[in-house]
């Protein structure tokens, strides 16, 4: 704009006074020509010319660079703030809200040369409004609000496969929606990645935005994916393969090599959902390898040998995965969660394997393929591509492992090990065969006796090493932690031997590179694979509730807590008697990093009437309830789109969490509803004992037990009628 130019020229001679004169009329000019472009259609093909002039003019004048906002700051009266002039924000808004209208018809528009030109033009000028630094005025929500839009928009446009003549443009604007998201606080990268990575295919569209990114934490999750999905070219024949195989067909291996690869480079910037992300896609990629390493389907598996249960896991993953993105896609474009397309009335590939195994029953291709198919469903393209191409080996492999298998020893295989693990693998008198897996405060291997290192048949043991992790990090020093490691694991002397409790073998506070607790290996299914794989019958489920609740009456007469109660945390020996297993929390007082958050009391997250004495035991009954209504319904109590807002539901409620309260409506369930609502009080001191717990339950089952399982939260039909 030719009045901006003037103002300049004013200003260096005549002064400031007159160059804002002039400033405030060509801020004049600029609405008037945003009531030009405005009041005609963006896509009309005839005045098309005209708007596109009005529009260059425009960006020129005020988006290019802060020239105007900067010389309409020379009105500021003493006092003021730094803020823009509230008309310029306000043209700003004009002009960002009739540019994104436009891009979000652009899909439906006639196509032409001239149409292609013209969204070029109007997508030039949202990328230097998003990226302009003086957009940001007295109201920040204004601009927040921009820019979310902009992403959502841009994501959907470009989601449409634009011309190729707008396609680079777009891709642009999008990277510096996504840079100023980051940098208005309106999304965090890893969010922004799973939102594009669910929208977007074609990795040119990755590379193109990844190129356009001038914030170096958005860059860095995106060149990640970047070099995800590029064609790899093998060292072997140099043939470049297609970029959505990601590697040659006949390499699984390197297949989910390439995915543990990709976790490298995502949480950036220190964000938890960064963080998240990161150990999401590493867990689901050390499992891959670990399918793709697989000789016979028995190694994959959960056994009495010690055997990895690595579908499971993997599953476990995947669900992770979908969870994370279902949440991103929350916070950045305002969805609802993704609808999983279920393909099929087929079991997970894990139930498919355990009974081709148990019963030697495989399961025909057509149902190995349609269970990959749903679990996969839902999952960036490439990363379901990769993990359906790692799986679809799994059918043809034998069921047992033959003797050539272990020419190459279990313990010689690579296993997803830390890296403080001293290069021998062992802990103290154990050797370490591989990880089993962490969670809140300690690490988990499968390990034998050190003089029985060589021999696969040799009993396992379950050794778990504390995690001194940054979480618990913000409360205790390291020495805080490791003396109160030393103490609860010395409590775990006075465990009583019990057929619900995995046996207490020994710990080791002198263990060299940490100390340990060695427990009992289990083997048997978990349960919480029971859950996801419907295997249970109510019968089963009241059956399981009353040997859980053995179990913890057992710990609780020795005043010790489990403390991490979680259908994960129980294994049904031999396919029945249920065991609790992992101790690696627990003791006879609560501390930080107790629990996992989707079973955690009030009391655990830090809220407790302030005349209470926290005690660990209360927690407990909690937790049961939590798992007690998932195992009956196969549904979470408290779920949520993150974390936080999962802690507040906890710490909110009355005793009635909203499906607890849902469930009591169904007249045969009340009363089930009851024992539980009780177990759930905010005031720990008003929930019942294990012994009244287990005695209650035992009651209100009596007439549930034949109940078709899992348990609606649904009123039968006739009920609604009446």
């Amino acid at each position: 704009m030719g009045a901006v130019r003037r103002a300049l020229s004013a200003y260096e001679s005549r002064g400031s006074r007159a160059a804002f004169e002039l400033a405030t009329q060509a801020l004049a000019a600029g609405h008037r020509a945003m009531d030009f472009i405005g009041s005609h259609d963006p896509h009309d093909l005839q005045v098309l010319p005209y708007v596109v002039g009005a529009l260059a003019d425009l960006d020129l004048g005020v988006l290019e660079t802060p020239r105007l906002s900067e010389l309409l700051m020379l009105g500021r009266r003493p006092g003021d703030n730094d803020a823009a002039a509230p008309d310029i924000d306000r043209l700003y808004d004009r002009l960002g809200s009739w540019v994104l209208d436009a891009e979000s018809s652009a899909e439906y528009a006639q196509h032409s040369n001239g149409a292609a030109l013209g969204e070029q033009r109007r997508l030039k000028a949202l990328l230097h409004l998003v990226d302009l630094e003086g957009a940001r005025g007295e109201d920040d929500l204004s601009v927040r609000g921009r820019v979310r839009r902009a992403v959502q928009v841009m994501l959907r446009r470009l989601a449409s496969r634009p011309d190729a003549l707008v396609h680079r443009i777009a891709c642009a604007t999008l990277a510096r929606s996504f840079d100023s998201a980051v940098r208005e606080g309106v999304s965090e990268p890893s969010d922004l990645l799973l939102s594009v990575a669910h929208f977007l295919v074609e990795p040119q569209s990755f590379e193109s935005i990844a190129e356009a990114s001038t914030n170096p934490d958005v860059r860095a999750v995106l060149e990640a994916y970047v070099a995800f999905l590029n064609p790899h070219v093998d060292t072997n024949d140099g043939v470049e393969r297609d970029s959505m195989r990601l590697i040659p067909l006949d390499d699984a291996l390197r297949v989910a090599g390439h995915v543990t690869e990709l976790s490298r480079g995502l949480g950036a910037g220190g964000s938890y959902r960064g963080e998240a992300l990161r150990r999401v896609v590493q867990r689901l990629g050390r499992a891959l390898e670990t399918v793709a390493r697989a000789r016979g389907q028995a190694e994959l598996i959960e056994s009495s040998s010690g055997e990895a249960d690595v579908l499971n896991d993997l599953e476990h993953a995947v669900d992770a995965l979908r969870r994370l993105i279902s949440g991103a896609l929350r916070r950045v474009v305002e969805e609802d969660p993704m609808d999983i397309e279920v393909i099929g009335d087929v079991p997970p590939p894990s139930a498919l394997v355990e009974r081709s195994v148990r019963s030697g029953a495989p399961p025909t291709p057509q149902q190995f393929a349609m269970a990959i198919q749903e679990l996969v469903a839902d999952l960036p393209a490439a990363i379901g591509a990769a993990i359906s191409h790692v799986l679809d080996r799994v059918s043809s492999l034998p069921v047992s492992v033959t003797s050539d298998v272990f020419a190459v020893p279990l313990e010689k295989r690579r296993t997803a090990l830390p890296d403080w693990l001293l290069p021998q693998k062992t802990i103290g008198a154990f050797y370490v065969v591989r990880a089993l897996g962490g969670g809140g405060a300690s690490s988990v291997f499968m390990a034998r006796r050190l003089e029985e290192r060589k021999n696969a048949k040799a009993e396992g043991f379950a050794l778990k090493v504390p995690a001194y992790d940054p979480t618990t990090a913000r409360s205790l020093s390291e020495q805080e932690f490791l003396q109160l490691f030393r103490e609860e694991a010395g409590a775990l002397l006075s465990l009583p031997q019990h057929v619900n409790l995995a046996r207490f073998v020994t710990f080791d506070l002198a263990a060299r590179p940490k100390p340990i607790l060695v427990m009992e290996l289990i083997g048997g299914l978990g349960l919480d694979r029971m859950i996801r794989s419907r295997s249970l019958t109510s019968e089963q489920s009241f059956q399981i509730l009353d040997g859980i609740l053995a179990g913890v009456e057992a710990m609780h007469g020795a005043s010790i807590a489990h403390l991490d109660l979680k259908p994960s945390n129980v294994i049904l020996r031999d396919g029945g008697t249920p065991v609790l297993v992992d101790f690696g929390l627990s003791g006879r007082k609560l501390r930080p990093g107790c629990g996992t958050l989707d079973y955690c009391s009030p009391e655990v997250l830090g809220s407790a009437p302030a005349d209470y004495s926290p005690s660990p035991l209360p927690a407990d009954i909690y937790a049961f309830a939590c798992m007690a209504f998932e195992m009956l319904t196969a549904q979470l109590l408290f779920d949520a789109e993150d974390e936080t807002a999962i802690l507040s539901m906890h710490v909110s409620h009355d005793g009635w969490p909203d499906r607890l309260a849902a469930f009591a409506q169904i007249p045969e369930y009340k009363d089930l509803a009851m024992v539980l609502a009780a177990c759930l009080r905010q005031d720990p001191r008003k929930r019942p004992t294990v012994l009244q717990a287990r005695a209650a339950l035992t009651r209100v089952a009596k007439p549930l037990r034949n109940r078709p399982w899992p348990l609606s939260l649904e009123q039968p039909r006739a009920e609604l009628s009446a």
